[in-house]
């Protein structure tokens, strides 16, 4: 989305219409990114082209752009007679043109005029040519995506007027490239291109891993709690899914990447809560590692102990306001414009804020934006202003439907120290929570062991900080050649000898993906595994080099498919009011097993039935890569054995680190939009462990009794499974060319280096030696590289 630095006026309504994305781009509402290909679930405004989520729609302010030719002649503007042909229509029309300095065009039908006819956003454009055919004819064009964003063609009336526009619009597009401001597609190829001319790039990561937690204090009056961990690095932060109904000892596995400015400087904090379905939910305990103990590159797997809050470091957002007393008139005007990172207050991740604004007995307050830790509200507030009072109080607050509003934080401001007649535009940091007493007084009774001694339990977290210098792409040409060799031995052997397998294989996968070569190099790594494993029970069953890479493949390539294939599922899972539980121990008092049986068979044909029929739309790359693993298990195996492999070799991949992780946690891949609730999470994990037995071709057994009651069902569907899994690894497709995401390729080989280097006598003991001699050549020149680099400045990425 790019919205106009032009006039808007309130109370024009956008008009909305279904349509999907291509890029990544901010709701207009809520400011979170939008997740691009999945249809029907984004809104653009056909006449401003700002896009939202469809939840969002409704909550859209009425401000779409409305304005004439003479609103923007004090926009530094460029405007006149241009015949114009837009990408839908077949003829030159009249129309007045203006173009701003906001990298906007809008096309009036005449100097009159009360709305544009159309409005282009030149932000989606990166050039100027001339116009075959048509004197003083030229067109605006998208280089990078002309199918996405298609040419506006232009005439000038003279040729004075065809230097004036041709040369207005060339030096837009170059003011745009020097200030950064694009979007879409457009943005991640100029982004790409600036760093690519960066001579050396430094690269910082940190991969927090929430693994689990151990004899945290029940929290609610049934002696259990419902605990998620939020992780801060810096202005980032995120949370993971809520652990139900679990007593004190709550496992997640869940990884996530942030990006770190200055290690020296940054901290991780992890903080624990209660979910609470009714009331704001309850904190637990923190955590905080700096990431200065990290910088040897290694993983630290640790226990963390978890202790009390201590209010005055604790992280609730910023809020942005402009504030302007205007002497002449006695009045302080404040604007109230956005906040950023703000606590989540509710249920499902997420707050509901509003502001609040009091000075000396007046009292302001905006509106509430929905579902948002980023809110953008944008009123401005005018306060009788009083020499004698000073401070401003700045409230943020949660609203929610049931039960009182919770103060999220507090801001204090003084209007006296403002200088008169100049807007001062600022981010102010919140402090205070007035539920600290509330928690507190929970947590004295919680933590209490019964023997005196306080306690919060304990987090594990797997931490591993990256930083690489990122030479230019020509310094890695011999480390790439040894690479992709044909023979692939060297890659084969730093993918299996490394113990960053995970790190290593998206490297790797990464590389390969760059000229579309997965195939192969997947093709010689399962080939490997299976030739060095007898016993087809046990086959791609560890985390391995192998299956790793194969997981970072699938994700990489298939990514949109998965979106294609289980959006509409899992939007129908999360519509369901009540779970559908079939376990006697849990069902809630009036459900009836029965009833929950027969709808959970329901839903799971329909996930399944859908599976089976996007067989044809599965990716080429990936159909290769199981028919490769097909080919070699049968070549492998002897018939007997071959009678369930042939078909768990396919779904292990497919189904255990594909499908089924989808369905567990949905929002983890795009596919819903906040953590499931309850009763919903529990609905995935039913159909997520009945698909993943039937992909197994195993029925439950007495391990959980209750999920016996689905063993017909996968009888029923085991023929069809068989079929799937046959038609999925059994058809050659013609792998042609394909658009990959931009891939930084010398940053893949740079990360490569480092985990050579770190790994060094692991490869030279792994097979003959050989893949190490060869190496040792291509590091040492890259050592050369690096030396005469090292006082070059460096672009952090």
């Amino acid at each position: 989305m790019a919205t106009s630095t032009a006039e808007i006026l309130e109370g024009v309504p956008h008009k909305f219409k279904a349509t999907r994305v291509s890029f990544s781009s901010p709701c207009c509402v809520c400011r979170q990114a939008i997740a691009f290909g999945i249809p029907r679930a984004v809104h653009r405004c056909t006449v401003c082209e700002s896009y939202c989520h469809k939840k969002c729609s409704p909550n859209a302010l009425s401000n779409c752009i409305a304005i004439t030719p003479k609103s923007l002649q004090s926009r530094n503007s460029t405007s006149g007679i241009l015949m114009h042909k837009d990408p839908r229509g077949s003829a030159f029309k009249k129309r007045w043109c203006v173009v701003t300095s906001d990298f906007m065009l809008y096309s009036f039908k005449d100097l009159n005029s009360k709305s544009p006819e159309e409005v282009i956003q030149l932000v989606h454009y990166n050039a100027v040519e001339d116009l075959a055919g048509r004197k003083r004819g030229f067109s605006i064009v998208n280089t990078v995506s002309p199918a996405e964003y298609p040419k506006h063609d232009f005439q000038a009336e003279d040729d004075d007027e065809y230097t004036k526009w041709k040369g207005a619009l060339t030096k837009l597009m170059k003011d745009k490239l020097s200030k950064g401001v694009t979007t879409g597609v457009l943005r991640e190829s100029l982004v790409a291109t600036q760093e690519e001319n960066a001579l050396v790039r430094l690269y910082r990561r940190l991969n927090v891993k929430v693994v689990e937690a151990r004899d945290l204090p029940a929290m609610d009056i049934t002696g259990t709690s419902d605990p998620y961990v939020r992780i801060i690095v810096d202005a980032e932060q995120t949370r993971s899914s809520t652990q139900w109904n679990n007593k004190k000892s709550p496992f997640w596995g869940q990884e996530f990447l942030f990006t770190v400015a200055d290690p020296a400087s940054t901290v991780l904090i992890a903080t624990v809560w209660d979910e609470d379905t009714w009331d704001s939910d309850d904190f637990i305990g923190k955590t905080s590692v700096a990431v200065s103990s990290l910088l040897d590159g290694d993983e630290h797997a640790n226990w963390h102990h978890l202790e009390p809050r201590d209010q005055e470091d604790e992280f609730l957002g910023d809020i942005r306001l402009r504030v302007m007393i205007k002497e002449d008139t006695n009045e302080a005007v404040i604007e109230v414009v956005e906040g950023r990172n703000l606590a989540a207050k509710d249920a499902n991740g997420f707050s509901d804020p509003f502001v609040r604004l009091r000075y000396g007995s007046q009292r302001k307050k905006t509106k509430t934006v929905k579902k948002n830790l980023n809110p953008y509200f944008n009123e401005s507030f005018s306060f009788a202003y009083d020499h004698s009072i000073d401070e401003l109080r700045v409230e943020v607050w949660d609203w929610d439907l049931v039960g009182a509003n919770d103060l999220i934080g507090v801001c204090m401001i003084s209007l006296l120290e403002q200088m008169p007649g100049a807007w001062n535009d600022r981010w102010y940091s919140l402090t205070g929570s007035v539920n600290a007493d509330h928690h507190q007084t929970k947590l004295s009774e919680a933590e209490n062991d019964g023997t005196g001694e306080h306690s919060l339990g304990d987090l594990r977290l797997k931490l591993r900080y990256t930083e690489v210098r990122v030479l230019p792409t020509e310094c890695y040409n011999g480390l790439l050649e040894l690479l992709l060799e044909d023979d692939l031995q060297v890659a084969t052997t730093v993918a299996l000898a490394v113990k960053e397998i995970e790190p290593m294989a998206k490297s790797l996968v990464a590389i390969f993906g760059a000229n579309c070569d997965e195939v192969r190099f997947l093709e010689a790594l399962t080939r490997h595994e299976i030739e060095n494993t007898p016993n087809p029970d046990i086959i791609f069953r560890g985390n391995s080099g192998v299956t790793k890479a194969v997981d970072a493949f699938m994700k990489q390539v298939g990514h949109h498919y998965l979106q294609q294939v289980l959006f509409q599922q899992i939007q129908a899972i999360y519509a369901l009011k009540k779970p559908l539980e079939i376990d006697e121990m849990r069902i809630e008092k009036g459900e009836s097993i029965k009833r929950n049986l027969q709808k959970l068979n329901s839903v799971c044909g329909e996930v399944i039935s859908t599976i089976f029929g996007a067989a044809d739309g599965m990716p080429g790359p990936m159909r290769a890569v199981f028919r490769n693993i097909s080919t070699q298990v049968r070549a492998k195996y002897d018939a007997e054995q071959l009678e369930a492999v042939q078909y768990t070799a396919i779904s292990g991949f497919l189904f255990l680190r594909f499908f089924v992780p989808a369905l567990m946690t949905p929002v983890l891949f795009e596919l819903a939009d906040q953590h499931a609730p309850n009763h919903t999470e529990r609905t995935l994990k039913l159909v997520a462990k009945i698909t993943q037995n039937l992909a197994n071709i195993v029925e439950f057994g007495e391990k959980e009794p209750c999920m016996k009651l689905m063993n017909p069902f996968i009888i029923n569907h085991q023929d069809e499974m068989k079929s799937y899994l046959h038609q999925v690894s059994n058809y050659v497709p013609e792998l042609k060319t394909r658009k990959n995401p931009k891939i930084f390729l010398d940053k893949e080989l740079s990360l490569v280096c480092s985990y050579i280097r770190r790994n060094w006598e692991r490869i030279e003991a792994f097979g003959d030696g050989s893949v190490a001699r060869r190496l040792r050549v291509v590091m040492d020149e890259i050592s050369r590289f690096e030396d005469e680099h090292k006082d070059t400045p460096v672009a952090i990425i």
